[in-house]
């Protein structure tokens, strides 16, 4: 029986070592991971070392470089048909190199600020709170912002979680984390079908706010990572080494900004402030055309 092998690739990738193997452009998949080891290595193409260039391969090149290895495997490629390899003489980490990672750093930070703020407009969150606070007869606690800040809270979490998924491959220790979340929700949903009220907790309405903020961190982080933002950020300033920082300043960016829309703290910033918070924005909004 043949092995089915399974091929994301990407519509461009940078490189910065001469000789280019499967594994540096595209993700492999199978389920055996000794081939996905074997198939990442095979080389699919070589540059002139320290001189500038770029191929436009097809999708039916890499089948054929890896059918002649594994001549009955069944291979679906997934993502683009056409792509193209650059490589770029690696650039020595300076001060140019420095500024480049400080101004991507400040663009994610301020762009993903703005976009959870974008979310929180469209969907007019803190009128929802408030209406939750009233069906629920939660009144009282409505002074507390408890909803609020635990949705605060939530989103931080799950922006944290995310990430440590996307630096552990195997991810397996943390399902059990991602059910127990699911299952505390459902009870809390079940009791609000079956009674039409939750108890009168206040621990009850942070933990409705916190899991609200866990499923918006997920949307988020999921938008920015499926469109490549990152990624594309890092293979273009030559900066790749550095994705996990650019990460944490996503979370700092949503978490801060998000805090500060849904309390309604006021933060005074001036108008050069928010001039640069305008353009970063509309850079950080335009990467993802």
């Amino acid at each position: 029986m043949s092995e089915k092998i399974y091929l994301k690739i990407d519509q461009q990738r940078y490189v910065k070592k001469p000789k280019v193997d499967i594994g540096d452009v595209m993700t492999v998949y199978c389920s055996d991971k000794d081939m996905i080891e074997k198939i990442g290595h095979i080389t699919l193409v070589e540059f002139t070392l320290g001189k500038y260039d770029r191929k436009v391969l097809d999708a039916l090149d890499v089948v054929g470089i890896i059918q002649k290895e594994y001549p009955d495997a069944d291979i679906e490629c997934l993502g683009e048909c056409d792509f193209v390899v650059e490589y770029k003489k690696p650039e020595k980490e300076g001060t140019v190199h420095w500024i480049k990672v400080a101004v991507i750093c400040f663009i994610t930070m301020v762009g993903s600020g703005y976009g959870i703020i974008a979310y929180n407009n469209d969907v007019s969150t803190t009128d929802i709170f408030d209406r939750v606070y009233e069906l629920l007869g939660a009144s009282a606690y409505k002074a507390t912002n408890a909803m609020e800040i635990a949705y605060a809270v939530g989103l931080f979490i799950e922006l944290l979680y995310f990430m440590i998924i996307l630096q552990d491959k195997s991810c397996q220790k943390h399902q059990h984390r991602l059910r127990l979340k699911w299952i505390n929700m459902t009870k809390i949903y079940q009791n609000l079908l079956l009674t039409g009220k939750v108890e009168n907790d206040s621990g009850y309405y942070f933990y409705i706010g916190a899991m609200s903020g866990v499923f918006t961190a997920a949307g988020l982080f999921a938008l920015i990572t499926s469109v490549g933002v990152i990624n594309r950020y890092a293979d273009v300033s030559g900066t790749s080494r550095h994705v996990s920082l650019y990460e944490e300043c996503i979370i700092i960016g949503a978490t801060a900004a998000n805090a500060v829309y849904v309390l309604g703290i006021t933060v005074r910033i001036g108008m050069t402030g928010c001039i640069i918070f305008g353009l970063i924005s509309g850079i950080f909004i335009g990467t993802f055309f």
